[in-house]
């Protein structure tokens, strides 16, 4: 092989057809590489019934072209076919097989006793912790974490999920909320209500929850401008329970 190589001039592999037959061969090796992973990772599971396609929902390729049958799938597709996907295959656990994917294959189950042991034993089902990189911008936390590391994230967040906090956000949710309906139902014109900018919008929205729940601030009186939500006025609030909460102390 040695001897051959170094007979082989540089510019005969450069030419069009040499470097073309070339390529195809290393692409057909590598594509023979994908299909022994994959029968391997269908034959861990033993070989379940599902689809098997060439490329994964979150491969350029998919990015690229539209959905192809047995070629690309795009992301969220199972949201669309949902249970039928278990229908068609005529299983409670169906398997997707891709061979071009980070992921060689993908098990979607429609048991809730499996569905509820994978949920509830952290130890046998970890989460994919490289798909949380996303929402780490800050660093770890206790969505993106799994085991030790979770458990001390936990241990610091559980306080501010208690009953009695959650019941307050509730609350306070609920109260914005009818205040904007009632400013909306007092101002729609034949009916409708725009939001040109529905990311602001929210974002307003649930940092007025935030300030009443976490920060005792209370926002009262709506008005719209421009189509944003906008607060009128604020309260302080020195108290959790609703027996002890006094009158606003202060309005803009």
């Amino acid at each position: 092989m040695g001897n051959f190589l170094s007979q082989v001039k540089p510019e005969e592999i450069f030419k069009p057809i040499n470097f073309l037959i070339l390529a195809v061969s290393l692409y057909g090796v590598r594509v023979v590489r994908r299909v022994v992973q994959v029968r391997a990772a269908l034959a861990s599971v033993g070989n379940l019934p599902g689809g098997r396609i060439a490329y994964g929902p979150y491969s350029i390729m998919a990015r690229i072209l539209p959905q192809i049958p047995y070629i690309t799938r795009q992301p969220g597709w199972q949201f669309k076919e949902k249970y039928a996907l278990h229908q068609k295959y005529g299983s409670e656990v169906v398997s997707s097989a891709f061979l071009f994917n980070t992921t060689h294959v993908t098990l979607w189950v429609a048991d809730p006793a499996v569905a509820k042991a994978m949920t509830t034993n952290r130890i046998e089902f970890p989460k994919p912790l490289k798909m949380y990189k996303t929402i780490s911008v800050y660093g770890p936390n206790i969505v993106a974490t799994e085991f030790d590391e979770w458990k001390r994230h936990r241990r610091i967040a559980a306080p501010s999920f208690s009953e009695k906090n959650n019941r307050l956000v509730c609350e306070e949710t609920s109260r914005i909320t009818t205040e904007l309906f009632n400013v909306w139902s007092a101002t729609e014109q034949d009916g409708i209500i725009k939001i040109d900018d529905m990311l602001s919008f929210t974002s307003r929205l649930a940092l007025m929850v935030i300030s009443a729940a976490g920060n005792y601030f209370e926002f009262h009186g709506f008005v719209s401008s421009n189509q944003l939500l906008l607060p009128k006025g604020f309260g302080y609030r020195f108290g959790w329970d609703e027996m002890d909460r006094p009158p606003v102390g202060h309005q803009m």
